[in-house]
């Protein structure tokens, strides 16, 4: 399956789980349930009664999370709070976090955080720089063939200490689909 990256957000969150993330996220756990996405799958595994992912507006205000083995990762499919410092601060509290976005207008952005601090928060580099972070050469070598995207994803993926086996929490519907309520600062 081809990712489509345009526009896309995507954070990677080191030792939480799906109700922890939640939880920093500014949000109740049971106010975000498991969508079962064998019985109400909804466009892009809304499910029942939720938003409207053809609504831009709408759309931008939800993170999709699902958990992983070491972790959870974080999507927005029309949005780049994911990879906001701002956003990726709570998440990061005792672990690491990194997030990504896809900018439709060029360039791929984000920022990683350990512990609430940035360790790194700027341009993903397409080629070498000096002031490239190990992580990068050791993703360097992923398919160049759809703008860059699995690259920059496996990077950071290792940004924030995880190692994928699996592509669907990238790809697919997420788990539970959350509202932040990240507080200023």
């Amino acid at each position: 399956m081809r990712l489509y990256t345009e526009g896309l957000g995507v954070a990677f969150v080191a030792g939480l789980d799906e109700e922890e993330a939640v939880r920093r996220l500014g949000a109740d756990p049971a106010d975000c349930p498991v969508l079962d996405l064998d019985r109400h799958p909804g466009p892009y595994g809304t499910g029942p009664g939720g938003f409207d992912p053809d609504d831009f507006d709408e759309a931008q205000q939800y993170v999709g999370v699902t958990g992983v083995p070491g972790g959870c990762v974080l999507i927005q499919p029309m949005g780049f709070d994911v990879s906001m410092a701002e956003v990726l601060r709570p998440l990061s509290r005792s672990t690491r976090a990194c997030g990504i976005y896809f900018n439709p207008k060029g360039g791929t952005f984000g920022a990683a955080l350990a512990d609430g601090a940035a360790v790194w928060q700027g341009e993903v580099a397409l080629t070498p720089r000096p002031e490239v972070t190990a992580e990068w050469w050791l993703t360097r070598c992923w398919d160049w063939s759809t703008h860059h995207g699995p690259m920059q994803i496996a990077y950071a993926c290792r940004l924030a200490g995880m190692r994928l086996t699996d592509s669907r929490p990238v790809t697919g519907p997420p788990r539970r689909w959350v509202r932040p309520a990240i507080p200023e600062g």
